[in-house]
């Protein structure tokens, strides 16, 4: 009877920690778009429940059998993989590290199920600690929101599938607390019986609010929470980063006119050079967005988010701001094979004018300091690309374009 009563917990526990860490894990694997499927996150979330719980089943598990395993591992490695195989584990998780990062724009088909594993192995370890060992439902609950608000922020809102399952679980650890409190005053039955009773209501309140709140979800999100995030974002960039005040670029500095706020006027003849562009084709580069005419010039009256360009957390809003969000430019890779596209490079080098714009086409894949360490490039939800500080003369940059063939 107490071995019946042991399997109930531990599978319906099982079930509950799999539902929580899988739509977790995959929700950050969805937000770095890397290709894998919610079943196999589903069966790597079951492996590492099944292994923590043995691992950690007695002292002698923990302190002899993990050990020992890794000793196993490391000795088949050596006898059966390549014998370079311990700097590919370390060249996957620095790729893992720089791509989350927007260190690495570009998605290396090699590492993608390892990724997969080390996420869901990272997520799955913090949660049986907090969830299972520790038993602080409500701590893993807040890690949950953060990690969910955060992708939310980002504008990453093709998670909510992950989020309603997610819900089943969080339902079931909320009344985990609330079987506490019950029990010190009336007879309760098992945990593992009394979280099975509480699936069906957790299922029937999650189907119920999928019919509730409409499918497309974009516009769900939370203006106050965006801009507090937002705020504390531009005061640690400014104390950590900042080494000037952000200069615009307006005309005034090209000769063209003499207010920023009024067009027309004399222009002042200057042969000197402001921009260094290499580039196979003719291109037109955009410094500043303005939307707004007052009857004598241009003004800015949108109030803007900015992302780091080259962060994939950021890729929905980067694409949405360089038009590229419709389903036409899903592919790139199949618009160039079709020559429907062409992709180039531009270099373009400050010379002559000081301002943080980086002065950019359109649609632009990436931009890349000529030296990394020079300044990062940002986008806001105009489509502007700059820098948080000026870029200084000299510091050159390259620009990944997108040409649409005639």
């Amino acid at each position: 009877m107490i071995g019946n009563r042991r399997f109930i917990d531990f599978l319906v526990e099982g079930i509950i920690f799999i539902l929580a860490v899988s739509s977790i894990a995959q929700s950050i694997i969805s937000s770095l778009y890397l290709p894998i499927s919610y079943g196999l996150v589903l069966i790597f979330s079951s492996v590492f429940y099944v292994l923590f719980h043995i691992y950690t089943y007695n002292r002698l598990t923990l302190f002899i059998g993990t050990p020992l395993t890794i000793y196993l591992l490391i000795l088949y490695a050596d006898k059966n993989l390549p014998i370079d195989w311990w700097h590919r584990v370390v060249d996957c998780a620095n790729w893992l590290v720089n791509y989350a990062l927007g260190n690495e724009p570009i998605i290396n088909a090699t590492y993608i199920y390892p990724s997969a594993w080390i996420i869901t192995g990272i997520v799955s370890l913090i949660f049986f600690v907090v969830m299972l060992k520790l038993k602080l439902p409500i701590l893993s609950i807040m890690l949950a929101s953060s990690i969910i608000g955060i992708e939310w922020y980002l504008g990453h809102t093709h998670i909510v599938p992950y989020i309603w399952i997610y819900a089943i679980s969080f339902i079931c650890l909320i009344s985990t607390r609330y079987r506490k409190e019950l029990i010190r005053e009336y007879s309760m039955p098992q945990s593992g019986i009394w979280q099975l009773s509480i699936l069906p209501l957790a299922l029937s309140i999650v189907l119920i609010s999928i019919i509730i709140v409409p499918s497309d979800t974009s516009h769900l999100r939370w203006e106050y929470l965006e801009n507090k995030i937002d705020h504390m974002e531009n005061r640690w960039t400014s104390r950590r980063r900042s080494k000037g005040p952000r200069t615009s670029f307006r005309l005034t500095q090209t000769g063209f006119q003499t207010s920023s706020d009024r067009l027309g006027g004399p222009v002042k003849i200057d042969d000197d050079t402001l921009l260094k562009v290499k580039s196979p084709y003719p291109v037109y580069l955009r410094g500043s967005i303005l939307n707004k005419y007052t009857g004598t010039g241009w003004t800015d009256s949108t109030n803007t988010l900015r992302y780091r360009i080259s962060d994939p957390l950021n890729k929905r809003n980067k694409n949405r701001a360089l038009d590229l969000d419709e389903e036409f430019w899903k592919d790139l890779s199949e618009l160039e094979d079709r020559d429907i596209i062409s992709r180039f490079t531009i270099d373009i080098e400050p010379v002559g004018i000081e301002t943080s714009a980086i002065f950019a086409p359109l649609r632009t894949v990436s931009v890349k300091p000529h030296t990394r360490k020079n300044f990062s490039p940002y986008i806001n939800d105009k489509g502007e690309l700059f820098a948080i500080e000026n870029i200084s003369k000299s510091q050159g940059y390259s620009i990944d374009v997108i040409y649409l063939n005639s």
